[in-house]
Parts: C-alpha cells; structure tokens; sequence
C-alpha cells in the first residue's frame, strides 16, 4: 500500500499585488466546438474556450469536497492538490475526453500529468501578479498545455482568471514580459485581459506561455476552478509553475496512457468513504491536511 497525503498548499499572500487600474476588462464571450476550431484558437489566442463539458452536479460534487476542507481566516488563495478518486476522475474524464484530439496534436504521447489541482479564491483575495507559467528560454524545447474547469458558475465579484489574449509569442513576451509582465506597459499598448466569467462544466484550453492572473474576490463564497496540465519533458520543471499535484502522482501517468488509468475504478468509492477513513487535521503554520489515504499502488 502506498501512503499518499492529499494536501492543502496556501500561497503565500505576498505573491499576490492589487496593480490597480486594469481598463476594460470583458469576458470571453461563446465557447468553441470542434477540434479544428479550438487548435486554432490556441493557435491565435493562446486560449480557446469551450462549454458544456461537465454537469452541473457532477462539478458541484468536486466543489464541496474541495471547500469543505478550506480554512475559514487566513490565507485566500489555495492550490488543493486533488486524489484520483470518483469525482475528480469523471470530471477529468470529460474533460479530456472533450479535447482529446485536440491534446493529442499538441502534445503527443510522451507527455505526463504535470497538475492536477483546484485553484481557490476565498473572500478578500487580491489580484494576483501577472505572469505565464512558462518562458521563452531554457525552455523553449518543453511544451505545457492546461485545461481550467469552472466548478460553478463564475462572475465577476469571484475574481475570476485574467487572461491577456495573443500573449502566448516570444514578440509578446520579449516586448513586455523580459523582466517580468509589466502590467502598465500591456495596458498602454491596450492590451486588456479578459475575464473567465465561465459557466460551471465550461473549461478553458490554455497554452503555457499565455499571460494571466488571479482577480481579487469580493464574494462570500470560495471560488474554485479544475485545473489540470500536461508537460512534455518531465524534468524541465517551469521556473513559473512549480508541480501542484499529489507528489506520488508525479511523471507517473502518461497522456497516452489517459484512457486506461481514468478508466481505472478509484481507490474508494466517494470522496465521503474516503473522508471517514482519513479524518481531518488543520495544522497552524504548516500545509494544511484534509485527508491521509491508503492507496494500491497502481503502476503503469
């Protein structure tokens, strides 16, 4: 049995910088269908949206597993390392299965999970910097490509994704990103992010070089997004996006593998069984803990 710790990690609030006057700031507007269309839309934009992918109560099942163990004061942006249980395989299952085509060209076969994740905004969290997970330098030869989920119905009091549209080239970054994003000189340039005001089961495809931030949240409630990526070289690790997943998962689960260990049955039945067998723990200044699973090692 293989002894895994599904883990809470708090971002550390100085990260995170309200940069003020953003202009206009619109959504996406209609997601796109069909594989042609969305490559082409990552192709231009570096992002291509599309909707329906998930249920309504199929994602509202992963949402209250991840908000139910979240700290009530403190820290307000979390990164919730998520385990291979039902919910978070079926979702990830539509998921991919949507642009399986789609990852397939992008990627190739030699890619592995890299993420897998919820991003959570609590109440009071402030605008994240502006960044891209990846850069054009050492490397240029490895290639990252992500899918963020809504979990519910997202506005603009939840502070959704910014994403700066076209931002995935080297001219983009070369002219504003060479010592990190210069939020004023994009927007001087009218260059203005758009907001992922997405439907609960919508998802975004992004590609890692894109430029984008968290927004600050006003709303009461967690706000909570999938987020899933796979990298192509394993062990160039993103100077801008470090592993958010489960550390025995890592380099394990290859995207030409997908169909098989989502098809898998799950260690346990329900994030509840799992919950009971696990307990609970919320320890102060350290990594927060909400479950302690015993898991079958399950090699590929």
């Amino acid at each position: 049995m293989i002894r895994l710790q599904c883990v809470l990690l708090m971002s550390m609030v100085a990260g995170a910088v309200d940069v003020g006057n953003t202009g206009k700031m619109e959504g996406f507007g209609e997601g796109v269908d069909g594989d042609e269309r969305i490559l082409q839309e990552i192709a231009e934009a570096g992002v291509a949206r599309v909707d329906g992918v998930a249920g309504k109560d199929e994602v509202k099942q992963l949402y209250d597993f991840v908000v139910e163990g979240l700290p009530e004061e403190g820290v307000t942006h979390h990164n919730v390392q998520l385990p291979l249980l039902l919910p978070v395989l079926n979702t990830t299952r539509k998921a991919l299965g949507k642009v399986e085509k789609v990852f397939s060209t992008l990627m190739g076969g030699d890619s592995v999970l890299y993420e897998l994740c919820s991003l959570v905004n609590l109440n009071g969290a402030t605008r994240q910097r502006t960044h891209a997970d990846f850069h054009y330098d050492i490397e240029d030869s490895s290639k990252m490509y992500s899918i963020l989920l809504a979990l519910q119905d997202i506005t603009v009091e939840m502070g959704p994704t910014e994403i700066f549209l076209s931002s995935h080239t080297k001219d983009f970054h070369d002219t504003y990103c060479s010592k990190g994003c210069e939020d004023h000189l994009m927007e001087r340039d009218g260059h203005h992010a758009k907001l992922a005001l997405l439907k609960a089961g919508d998802m975004l495809v992004m590609h890692s070089n894109i430029v984008h931030r968290g927004g600050p949240s006003t709303y009461p409630e967690p706000r909570a997004y999938l987020w899933i990526s796979f990298l192509s070289l394993p062990e160039v690790i993103p100077a801008g996006s470090p592993p958010t997943i489960v550390p025995w998962y890592r380099s394990k689960y290859m995207y030409s593998k997908h169909r098989e260990w989502l098809a898998r049955p799950a260690p346990f039945p329900s994030f509840e069984e799992a919950r009971r067998m696990g307990g609970s723990e919320d320890v102060s200044g350290t990594p927060y803990q909400f479950a302690d699973f015993d898991m079958p090692d399950m090699e590929m």
